[in-house]
């Protein structure tokens, strides 16, 4: 038996508050929380249908049995092979496995080594792990756990020096930063400020044609900072650009429907169905569900 658990949402989404605001023809903000929450729909709809990851997550890969043991094969007989047990790991895009955990037959948690106790293929789409060795289990449910990182990665910009900092209202300044409300950033270099993190995902908040403060979340709060007024922050911008021109347009559909229809049911009025045209472009990347 199998089961999956995200262990790490990620940071961002592939579409940008503004990207949607765009596709929208919205130029006021009073619903931007709104179209913030209807961007996270509209890609977890697309996770759904695609069985993907679209951009950076972690999740957990729980089984009872070893793979290459008698009980495992009997479960699944057709991930037996002679160089060792294969595991196909799901959602796609896989870039590494976190670690490969299992309860040994005293109840005790121990960790598999990566090129000793098994290989990793990612080559293959979903990845898979093959056994090497195949130690023995404590016989409870979840014994193993395996931790994989996947989907596409975000893209940082180059870094850029601000010019300066006021940490009493949290302001970044920098000219012709072309930063807009909710575009992601993270700060490559603190130097005099605190009360933020590094290579964390940061939000724009409000913002003029030269500064700009952040936000943990799209719509967030204005963060104010601590530290001294010294030395300012340097700041990468991050976008999407790995992710399918085509995964991000189903979702731009998505939202578009989701933002015009807020109801289940429309009364008294004859609809047609346009969902196939975001199916059509998720298919080509669709993975299909399956055992491990």
């Amino acid at each position: 038996m199998s089961t999956f658990s995200i262990h790490t949402q990620p940071a961002l989404e592939p579409i940008t508050l503004n990207e949607a605001k765009a596709h929208l023809h919205v130029t006021y903000t009073d619903e931007d929380a709104l179209i913030a929450a209807i961007i996270t729909a509209a890609r977890q709809y697309v996770e759904e249908h695609t069985w993907r990851a679209i951009l950076t997550q972690t999740w957990n890969l729980f089984l009872d049995q070893m793979p290459g043991t008698c009980n495992f094969h009997l479960m699944y007989p057709s991930l037996a092979l002679s160089g060792g047990a294969i595991i196909k790991l799901p959602k796609g895009q896989l870039q590494t496995v976190d670690f490969y955990k299992y309860y040994d037959t005293s109840d005790v948690e121990q960790t598999l080594t990566p090129n000793t106790d098994y290989r990793v293929d990612t080559y293959s789409e979903p990845a898979r792990i093959q056994q090497i060795t195949t130690p023995s289990v404590y016989d409870k449910i979840n014994a193993i756990n395996i931790r994989f990182t996947c989907g596409w990665a975000l893209t940082l910009g180059s870094a850029t020096v601000a010019t300066s900092v006021a940490i009493a209202t949290g302001t970044i300044t920098y000219a012709a930063h072309g930063l807009v409300k909710g575009d992601p950033i993270q700060l490559s270099s603190l130097c005099s400020i605190t009360g933020v993190s590094l290579n964390t995902t940061y939000f724009v908040a409000d913002y003029t044609s030269s500064t700009f403060t952040i936000a943990s979340t799209v719509c967030g709060s204005t963060i104010i900072f601590g530290g001294a007024n010294t030395t300012p922050p340097t700041f990468k911008k991050v976008t999407t650009p790995l992710v399918p021109a085509p995964i991000k347009q189903a979702m731009l559909l998505q939202i578009g429907h989701l933002f015009a229809h807020r109801e289940d049911v429309v009364v008294g009025t004859i609809a047609t169905v346009l969902d196939n045209s975001s199916k059509y472009l998720m298919n080509p990347y669709r993975l299909f569900r399956f055992n491990p």
